[in-house]
Parts: structure tokens; sequence; C-alpha cells
């Protein structure tokens, strides 16, 4: 797992290039329910059996997955949200 630190003003910068005054605003039309979900995180485990346990719960979300291989099939497909694509 890489980490990438970024001073204030690096993230200005980014924020002041793709038209956003605050990071929240990125996330302005998201439930609150999908931004803080309730995860059952095992207690009292080291940060790698932590991310393994992530890792297992994340490969259960196939519906990306799903989307992403439909416009392999037919990259015309209606099925997919465009903001899901990238």
């Amino acid at each position: 797992m890489r980490y990438l630190p970024l001073t204030p003003d690096d993230r200005q910068a980014m924020l002041a290039k793709i038209g956003v005054r605050h990071i929240d605003d990125l996330f302005k039309d998201v439930p609150n329910a999908v931004l803080n979900p309730e995860i059952d995180l095992p207690r009292h485990k080291a940060e790698m059996e932590v991310e393994r346990h992530l890792s297992r719960m994340a490969a259960k979300n196939t519906a990306l997955a799903a989307c992403r291989s439909s416009l392999v099939l037919a990259p015309t497909s209606t099925m997919c949200p465009r903001r899901l694509i990238t």
C-alpha cells in the first residue's frame, strides 16, 4: 500500500484544477449512509489483518466488475451509469 502525502497547497492546486473549492464538494451528492457505512471490522487486529478482511469484503462487490464486463461485450451498453466507468 503506497502513501503519497500531500501538502495543503498540493491539495488546493488539485481541487482548483478540477474547479472544486473543497474536497467535500466532490461527495455532496453521495448519501451519508454510503459515505459512512457501518462496517464490522475485526477488533484488536494488525493493519495487515484488517486489510485482508477489507479485501475479502471488496471481493464480494461484483457490481462494478459486472458493469465493466458488459462494456467489453457491448461498448454502448446502457446497463452501467457513465459515472461508474473509470
